[in-house]
C-alpha cells in the first residue's frame, strides 16, 4: 500500500529540509470550528441555526423540530433526554460542563406542558408539567440531533481515520520553535501523530527537559515506573534492555500496563558514534497484511492472551504484569441490526476489533514477553509460528534512519513500532536519549481546544 502523498518533507532528509511551512489545503482554521467535543475534519458554522416550527408528540414522546433549511430538515428530542439536560442554572454548571439532574430525581415519564420556540426560532422553550421551565439553544440542540447520520458523523469525526504505511513512508517533520511557539502547527503536529502514528520535531535543544517542555504545549509528561522522563543510556546493572547498547527489536513499550502510555517522545541529545540506527514498523499495517497474507497467523494473535512481565526497580520498586493479544482492541459497534449481530460482538475475535474491524492497539515486546505461556499446550507452537510471521513482516516493513542531535522523535506507543540496531559504546562521543509520554486523552483534548470557539449557552 502506497504512503499517501503530503505537502510535508521527508524526515530522512537535510535538516533544512525538515520544516513544514504554509497552511495545508482542506483544512479549516481553527476560528471557523464550533464549539464542541469533535475535529475530524472540523464542522463550519456559516450562519446561526434557526428552528421554524416545533410541536410535542405524546404518542412519540419527543419533541419534533423542523429547521429552517433543506439538509436534515427536521430532528427529534426524547422528552426524557431534554429534561434530563436541562441547561437552566439550577440543572447544569457551564463551567464545569457538569449536570446538576442526578438520576434519583429524574422521571422517564415526564412531560412537557407547552413547548413553543422564541420569536427568532433560535431557542426552543419547554415549560414542564411540575412547573420546571428550561430552555435549549437552536445550535445546541442541532449538534445533538438523534438522526442515525448524525450519530455516525459525530462518531467519524471523534478521531481522524489512521493512514497505515510501509517500508516507502516519508516522515513528516516539524520545527521545535514553531511546535512551541504556533498553534496552527501544534495542531498539524498533533493530527500527524494521530492520522499517522508518528512525526519528527527536528532543531530541539540539546539539553534535558525538552520532552517536559514540548509535552506542556500538550498536557504534561505521564509518570511510570522509569519516572516522568526516562534516560537512555547504556550503564552497568542496566534495568532496561534500552540501557545498553545491544540491538532492540521492534516492540512497543509497557506492555505489560493495562493503562499503556499513549505517545512517546524520544529526544536524540547525542548520537552514537557508530551503529544506534532507529527503526520504525507500523503495527497496524503489519497486522492487515498479516490478515491477507497469512489468516490463520492473524486469527491466533487476536484471540490467544500473552503475558507480560516487568520486575525490577528504578523510579520506584515494581513488579508489573499484564495480559493481552497481540493484536487488541475493544469493539462498540455503531448500532446493533438484529440479536445475532449483536451476539457476534461479544465473539473473542470481534471484541478486540473495532466497529470497522481495525485493530486499535498492538501488544508487542519480545524483550518482556513472559516465559509463562497461560495457553493450551496445544497452542504454544502455532503461537510462535504466529509470533515469527508477524516479526518478519514487521522488519520487511519499517523505516531505519539516524536520529540527529535535537531530533524528537514522536510516535503513537499503542500502534508503532520501534528499535534500534546495536551500537558500541564508548566513554567519549556517549548516545544520549530521554523520553517521556504523554496520555491520548490529553493529546486528543488540546485537539479539541484548538479547533474551539466558545459559544456561550446563553448566546
Amino acid at each position: 500500500m502506497p504512503f499517501p502523498r503530503r505537502r510535508i518533507r521527508s524526515a530522512l532528509g537535510r535538516a533544512s529540509d525538515r520544516r513544514v511551512e504554509g497552511e495545508p489545503e482542506g483544512r479549516p482554521r481553527s476560528s471557523e470550528v464550533v464549539r464542541g467535543f469533535r475535529f475530524g475534519t472540523g464542522r463550519e458554522r456559516t450562519r446561526k441555526v434557526k428552528a421554524i416550527e416545533c410541536r410535542a408528540s405524546e404518542r412519540d414522546g419527543t419533541v419534533q423540530i423542523r429547521w429552517d433549511r433543506s439538509e436534515r430538515s427536521s430532528a427529534e428530542f426524547p422528552f426524557v433526554w431534554l429534561r434530563d439536560n436541562c441547561l437552566c442554572p439550577s440543572c447544569f454548571v457551564p463551567s464545569a460542563q457538569a449536570r446538576l439532574v442526578l438520576m434519583e430525581s429524574l422521571d422517564p415519564d415526564v412531560r412537557p406542558r407547552s413547548v413553543h420556540l422564541d420569536g427568532e426560532g433560535e431557542r426552543l422553550e419547554i415549560a414542564w408539567e411540575d412547573g420546571h421551565r428550561s430552555s435549549y439553544p437552536a445550535w445546541w440542540l442541532e449538534e445533538r440531533d438523534f438522526a442515525p447520520e448524525s450519530r455516525e458523523a459525530r462518531l467519524r469525526e471523534r478521531t481522524n481515520d489512521k493512514e497505515p504505511w510501509g517500508r516507502e513512508a516519508r516522515v513528516p517533520a516539524y520545527g521545535y520553535a514553531d511546535v512551541m511557539e504556533r498553534d496552527d502547527v501544534l495542531e498539524r503536529w498533533l493530527l500527524d501523530l494521530d492520522t499517522l502514528g508518528v512525526a519528527l520535531v527536528v532543531d530541539a535543544p540539546r539539553r534535558t527537559g525538552e520532552c517536559a517542555a514540548l509535552a506542556e504545549r500538550i498536557a504534561f509528561l505521564t509518570r511510570t515506573n522509569y519516572g516522568r522522563e526516562f534516560t537512555v543510556r547504556a550503564k552497568a546493572d542496566p534495568s532496561n534492555a534500552a540501557y545498553t547498547g545491544a540491538k532492540l527489536g521492534l516492540h512497543l513499550d509497557l506492555p505489560y500496563m493495562s493503562h499503556m502510555p499513549g505517545v512517546q517522545f524520544l529526544h536524540c541529545i547525542a548520537a552514537a558514534e557508530e551503529g544506534g540506527k532507529s527503526q520504525l514498523c507500523d503495527g497496524f499495517y503489519v497486522a492487515e497484511t498479516l490478515k491477507e497474507r497469512d489468516p490463520d497467523s492473524y486469527r491466533i494473535l487476536t484471540e490467544l492472551p500473552v503475558d507480560y512481565l516487568d520486575v525490577g526497580s528504578d523510579h520506584v520498586p515494581y513488579h508489573l504484569v499484564h495480559r493481552a493479544p497481540i493484536i487488541q482492541s475493544v469493539s462498540i459497534p455503531l448500532s446493533f441490526s438484529s440479536r445475532k449481530e449483536a451476539a457476534l460482538s461479544t465473539s473473542p475475535h470481534r471484541d478486540r476489533l473495532d466497529e470497522k474491524g481495525k485493530p486499535y492497539r498492538m501488544n508487542y515486546n519480545d524483550q518482556v514477553r513472559d516465559s509463562c505461556f497461560n495457553v493450551p499446550l496445544e497452542s504454544v507452537k502455532p503461537l510462535y509460528v504466529a509470533l515469527k510471521a508477524f516479526n518478519t513482516l514487521a522488519y520487511d516493513n519499517c523505516i531505519g534512519f539516524y536520529l540527529k542531535p535535537g531530533d524528537v522523535m514522536t510516535f503513537d506507543n499503542r500502534r508503532v513500532l520501534h528499535g534500534r540496531e546495536a551500537y558500541e559504546v564508548k566513554k567519549s562521543g556517549e548516545r544520549h536519549l530521554e523520553g517521556g509520554y504523554v496520555d491520548w486523552d490529553y493529546i486528543y483534548s488540546r485537539i479539541r481546544l484548538l479547533r474551539t470557539i466558545n459559544f456561550p449557552l446563553s448566546s
